[in-house]
């Protein structure tokens, strides 16, 4: 009997032995309250418990990542261990929840360990994770934007948002701004809605360039549930425009030249206009130029941002062509009104010149019609100073009338018709009171006679004068 007993233990304790497996699983440490769409994390240890060096490969539910599994995967990093006899060896888990799961519930999945040199020996070890309320309710980053921008142009920013709960968020507060630009807006999210928000914000042509800080803030219910700060680069930019407008016509040109700065920074600029020699003279500048040579005009100038520059310049011939033909035209009349009417001309004739000067000259006096028309009743009066006195010898014509007075003599001829284009000469000797010594004025001779129409017209004659040959000669010798 006793026999049969020891017989009944030693087999029993031969199936224990036998049933025993080769490996043990424990786990090190794991993070397993996770948000939805979080991934949770355990480090497990293989253990071989006996002295046969073990090949294991770990691997995880294989139905995990299926639309009926709350798993999106399970990821075993190395999924093939090498375990002496016994050692052991650890491997990483990572097991990541579908975003829609119901938060406060636990989720359980499992993996496997297979050794690949003994046959059918395999272990399952349990995980489990608690998907917990997401500490904010929604979720923000900036999708899209530019890390430089040029002037003139808009600056696009998106930006990304996410509803974490199965609710509707609709006092979503969105705040995007830089040193150029500020946009304030509240929006709505629904349930686990996804949502692409586009911002565009135009930067001025004359933004200085340089570097600037972009920050984006999403608040719900006051409290900030995202935030971001991204920097980008505003470019430099030289553009400069020019625009002329030159109107060229026949003794006139006009030019305006317009320079205008459409960049973000301060740029020194010129302008050079070409002039002839000529041109010169007659250039005129709305702005007066830097310097002058023998090429031309020129400006030097800063432009600032925005700023524009403006030049015209003249050049006008008209003025001098109007002034000559003003002279040309008064020359004309001058011309015409001498030589149309009853002109009269003096001359004088030295008669007797001595050492000590003049003392007798002859004086004439042309009349001329230069009228088409016979003038009739002339009166010519012939006034003389009081040094010299007529002499009774007369030409052609004596006067009808001589009168003396304080300041002189005065003849007075008077003629009854002059024909048309008739010219009469009439002469007469005059004496000097005392010897004419250098340089000695006549006055002006007089002619008046009524037009056909009853107008009564005046010529005078030339003024005249009379110079002692005597003291030219000597001045010569003194020169």
């Amino acid at each position: 009997m006793k026999k049969l007993l020891l017989i009944c233990v030693f087999v029993l304790v031969l199936m224990s032995f036998a049933s025993a497996s080769v490996i043990s699983i424990s786990e090190v440490d794991s993070t397993t309250i996770i948000e939805p769409g979080e991934i949770g994390e355990y480090n497990l240890r293989i253990t071989n418990v006996q002295n046969q060096e073990l090949q294991v490969q770990i691997k995880g539910d294989p139905y995990v990542g299926l639309p009926s599994s709350d798993f999106e995967y399970i990821m075993v990093d190395p999924d093939i261990v090498t375990v002496k006899g016994y050692g052991s060896t650890d491997v990483n888990i990572k097991i990541k929840l579908k975003e829609d799961v119901i938060t406060q519930t636990r989720y359980k999945t499992y993996v496997t360990a297979t050794v690949l040199n003994v046959e059918g020996e395999e272990e399952e070890y349990n995980l489990q994770v608690f998907a917990k309320e997401p500490e904010k309710k929604l979720s923000m980053y900036v999708k899209e934007y530019a890390e430089s921008i040029s002037p003139g142009n808009d600056y696009m920013v998106v930006l990304a948002l996410e509803n974490n709960v199965p609710e509707t968020l609709s006092n979503v507060n969105v705040y995007v701004s830089s040193e150029l630009f500020e946009e304030h807006e509240t929006i709505q999210l629904f349930d686990d809605q996804e949502r692409d928000v586009e911002y565009s914000f135009p930067i001025d042509s004359t933004t200085e360039p340089g570097n600037y800080e972009l920050s984006v803030r999403v608040f719900y219910d006051d409290e900030l549930q995202g935030s971001e700060e991204i920097d980008f680069i505003v470019e430099l930019n030289t553009d400069i425009s020019e625009t002329v407008e030159d109107i060229d016509k026949f003794l006139y040109r006009d030019v305006t030249v317009t320079k205008i700065n459409n960049g973000n920074y301060v740029i020194g600029e010129n302008y050079d206009f070409e002039l002839g020699g000529v041109e010169r003279w007659f250039a005129r500048y709305s702005l007066r130029p830097t310097y002058t040579d023998d090429f031309g005009s020129h400006w030097s100038f800063n432009l600032e941002p925005g700023e524009s520059y403006s030049v015209n310049i003249k050049v006008d011939y008209r003025p001098l062509v109007v002034a000559i033909i003003v002279i040309l035209v008064f020359g004309l009349l001058m011309w015409y009104w001498m030589s149309k009417g009853v002109i009269i001309k003096k001359e004088v004739f030295k008669l007797k010149q001595t050492s000590e000067g003049i003392s007798d000259f002859k004086i004439l006096l042309h009349i001329k019609n230069n009228t088409n028309k016979p003038v009739k009743n002339l009166m010519l009066i012939e006034m003389l100073p009081r040094v010299i006195n007529p002499l009774p010898r007369f030409g052609t014509l004596k006067p009808n009338n001589v009168q003396r007075g304080d300041k002189g003599v005065r003849m007075i001829w008077r003629i009854q018709e002059l024909s048309r284009g008739e010219e009469r000469i009439i002469s007469y000797d005059v004496e000097a009171k005392m010897k004419i010594i250098g340089q000695f004025m006549l006055p002006q001779a007089i002619v008046k006679y009524r037009t056909h129409r009853g107008k009564v017209v005046t010529s005078k004659s030339n003024r005249l004068s009379v110079v002692s040959g005597f003291l030219s000669e000597s001045k010569k010798k003194k020169r």
